[in-house]
């Protein structure tokens, strides 16, 4: 039922405006459905039934509808992310993540006119230290300019893996510093970096929410989500969207939504 409710509500938008794309990262919170949910070993995703997972998929997908790229972080595998798009006018990336745990991986949703992507997967020198990570690389229709998009889910730093974390960050941080330095090729990193740091932790890129002071991402009010590029795009605006259930929602509602704000930057590729 959601499914054709959702394919008559939403509008397609999808466009780029004056040169510009429009990209967003977002946490689902356990985008699990039942046959993922077996697969990990934590209880979360199993608590979820069939009618909260459709109404799930049915409201995150009006959310992120409109934006050019999307990175999707705690999603359960590809068939999520398949439901995620629906009605909209997406394709799909997606890569097996490392981490058997869980069981959550990374994809990207992308619709970038003008673009056309020429790869995707994991990074061979990122693989042994971030388990949940994936890269597509888009090309330009009419020129040699390339676009890299990466979107990453980092671990939470607490006790043991705050080590971790900051050789996460660090490793994104020399991988990016490298392609930087290759010709005709722009960079976009974005997702959750599980930091509270209001200050850039990938200072070889620009970080979007800088000059905007850094708004909290998530329900515990920090700026968890990040969304970084490097030269040769200017930022045009940036925005921060909560789900539309309040300051405190109840777990249901969590559920059904999720613990993330939908975190957008609009850009121009110089």
């Amino acid at each position: 039922m959601y499914y054709k409710i959702l394919s008559l509500l939403i509008i397609f938008s999808i466009h780029c405006v004056a040169g510009t794309i429009k990209v967003s990262t977002l946490n689902t919170m356990w985008c699990f459905n039942s046959q993922s949910a077996i697969k990990s070993q934590v209880s979360a995703p199993k608590d979820m039934t069939a009618e909260q997972y459709q109404k799930k998929i049915y409201n995150l997908s009006g959310f992120i509808n409109g934006n050019n790229i999307v990175a999707i972080q705690e999603i359960g595998g590809v068939s999520e992310l398949n439901d995620l798009i629906l009605s909209n006018h997406y394709n799909v990336a997606f890569t097996q993540g490392r981490d058997t745990y869980t069981g959550q991986n990374v994809g990207i949703l992308y619709n970038i006119p003008d673009w056309t992507m020429v790869n995707s997967g994991r990074i061979p020198i990122l693989n042994k230290i971030l388990s949940k990570h994936l890269c597509v690389v888009f090309k330009n229709k009419t020129s040699p300019e390339i676009l890299i998009i990466l979107t990453y889910h980092l671990i939470r730093p607490i006790g043991n893996n705050k080590d971790k974390h900051h050789e996460q960050i660090n490793a994104l941080n020399q991988w990016a510093s490298a392609i930087i330095k290759l010709p005709n090729t722009r960079i976009i990193l974005l997702g959750d970096s599980n930091s509270t740091t209001k200050s850039n932790i990938f200072p070889e890129l620009t970080d979007a929410a800088q000059q905007y002071g850094y708004p909290s991402t998530q329900l515990m009010n920090a700026p968890l989500d990040r969304i970084n590029y490097s030269s040769k795009i200017t930022l045009v605006n940036y925005t921060v969207s909560k789900p539309p259930y309040g300051n405190k929602p109840n777990a249901y509602n969590k559920t059904i939504w999720t613990d993330h704000s939908l975190v957008t930057a609009e850009f121009k590729l110089d």
